[in-house]
């Protein structure tokens, strides 16, 4: 998932992300900046909502696909 799919789905609020995901806002700027999302919080995304967001898969070697 993209930084600006998470975002959106917490209704377009870096600080709402923030606060369900547990972590920082400032954390979540920095994943838009990067446009990149950690894969542990793309897990939890997942879980969070119901299978709604999806985590992308990790390659063999820990490297995304």
């Amino acid at each position: 998932m993209t930084p600006s799919q998470i975002v959106q789905h917490f209704d377009n609020s870096t600080a709402f992300t923030a606060y369900n995901l547990g972590c920082s806002e400032a954390a979540v700027k920095k994943w838009i900046d990067r446009k990149k999302v950690p894969h542990r919080i793309q897990l939890l995304a997942e879980s969070l909502t119901g299978g709604k967001l999806k985590a992308t898969k990790i390659k063999d070697g820990g490297k995304k696909a």
